[in-house]
């Protein structure tokens, strides 16, 4: 997928080899420094190529999606200094730093290997990284190291939803476990696929498509029984009720609890720490930012 994708962009197919130092080809790996998925994006940079990171869903971790926008963003950086090894190295510490590095270097700092020395440690061993692990994956036979054999891809096919959907709903219907369900989606953040405004995609395993399609209404019909809290009273007619997902934001003042802010706001603790991520409810602190869905 990521070949054929950079094939499209009309970039190097060598860097195919970037998020295998970058993540391992993880989509949910996850850095200190708060970069995600296959890309390493970090937050801003993800929403400046597109991608969609709200509490529901976080698109550096949906693999095809985060490959369009680093085809994107590896172009620019590239258009920018018009040379791939000080792309990558801008890739890796910001286009800042390496401007801040081509400045110290003088004239004549053309490549990454011109401004080396003035490049964060990080970064200094990031380019060789790259041509190491480029050089490793076309070379190993001649240094006797062989690959050993890899399982086929799960076959999957990609459904397109206009209504939100928990993937219980899908998982307790059609018998898939729900690890798989989240293996193939990991861009969902709380095993919801927030489609209530615009369409989401799910992938499911080709196996198990048409159960879904001939279970389709059952699949539908279990929404209030795993989405409750999400469902409202309609603005126009209150005596309706519709799925919305609107939040806001509070922020935790001194002497506030978790359990308390929960009762006030009329939601359970578990959701709270659900939405936010929060692994250690006696762990909050002053000016910490909630999301909060009512």
């Amino acid at each position: 997928m990521i070949e054929e994708e950079l094939d499209k962009a009309g970039m190097p197919l060598e860097l195919r080899m970037l998020p295998v130092i970058e993540s391992a080809l993880s989509p949910v790996a996850r850095s200190r420094a708060g970069a995600v998925g296959l890309w390493q994006f970090m937050l801003s940079t993800g929403r400046s190529y597109g991608l969609e990171i709200t509490s529901f869903i976080d698109q550096r971790q949906d693999p095809l999606l985060a490959t369009r926008a680093a085809c994107k963003f590896l172009k620019d950086l590239y258009n920018m200094y018009g040379d791939w090894t000080l792309a990558l190295a801008a890739y890796n510490c910001g286009p800042g730093n390496v401007n801040k590095a081509m400045r110290r270097a003088g004239e004549g700092a053309t490549d990454f290997w011109s401004i080396y020395p003035y490049l964060p440690k990080e970064t200094r061993n990031y380019v060789p990284a790259f041509i190491g692990a480029t050089y490793a994956y076309n070379y190993h036979r001649q240094h006797g190291i062989e690959a050993t054999p890899s399982p086929l891809p799960l076959a999957t096919d990609t459904i397109h939803l206009n209504r939100i959907m928990h993937f219980e709903q899908v998982s307790s219907t059609i018998k898939t476990p729900i690890d798989v369900i989240r293996s193939l989606n990991p861009q969902y953040r709380l095993d919801i696929v927030p489609a209530v405004s615009k369409t989401y995609t799910l992938t499911l395993p080709r196996t198990d498509l048409s159960n879904y399609l001939v279970l389709q209404d059952t699949i539908m019909a279990k929404d209030t029984m795993y989405l409750a809290q999400y469902l409202k009273p309609t603005k126009a007619d209150p005596s309706k009720q519709e799925f919305s997902i609107e939040s806001y934001t509070y922020t935790v003042k001194k002497g506030d609890v978790l359990g308390a802010i929960a009762r006030r706001e009329g939601v359970t603790v578990k959701q709270l720490m659900q939405w936010n991520n929060i692994k250690d409810a006696s762990k909050l602190r002053i000016g910490q930012k909630l999301e909060i869905y009512r």
